[in-house]
């Protein structure tokens, strides 16, 4: 060990061990200022119910909650044609890119489950999908589900609000 180390190993143990003889280190609250004090009280006893069942609530008397804004259904369906217009290369591009966000649900196929889903698509001012919904069903939630779980992973669509109509067909 070099000996530079050894000298100043020694006067730093001789100065700290002089500061904590003299007591020069002490620590007390400054003058005028209570020290924090702290006390314990015993817990509040509270009467538990004699039974299990008193714990249980009802839900089946209750109402359900209402919606305070519910969303607008969506308009009849008076002879209104099932796809927006929409020109013929611009629709072809959009059967296109359906075809990639709506998957037929693997669970569907085993099943052999085929139906169409009428869907209200609501798009805004630029053309993106702000809401979706099942106007008339395919007969299975499933394929609802994945219907309109693909029109809104469209993102946009040409075109105005209206009604879509998608058919789930095995081949």
């Amino acid at each position: 060990m070099p000996r530079s180390l050894i000298i100043a190993l020694t006067l730093s143990l001789v100065l700290h061990g002089g500061v904590l003889m003299t007591g020069g280190l002490r620590f007390a609250p400054p003058a005028g200022e209570a020290a924090l004090r702290a006390t314990l009280r015993p817990p509040v006893e509270t009467s538990l119910p004699e039974t299990a069942d008193a714990l249980l609530k009802n839900t089946l008397d209750d109402e359900p909650e209402r919606l305070e804004n519910p969303p607008p259904p969506p308009p009849e369906k008076r002879g209104t044609p099932v796809t927006p217009s929409v020109a013929g290369r611009q629709m072809d591009a959009v059967r296109r890119k359906l075809s990639e966000y709506v998957f037929y649900p693997e669970q569907a196929k085993r099943l052999g489950l085929e139906g169409t889903v009428t869907l209200f698509v609501e798009l805004s001012g630029d053309g993106r999908v702000e809401d979706v919904r099942v106007v008339e069903s395919s007969g299975y939630p499933l394929l609802d589900h994945a219907a309109v779980k693909g029109f809104y992973a469209l993102g946009r669509l040409p075109g105005e609000s209206g009604y879509w109509e998608y058919r789930f067909q095995l081949e």
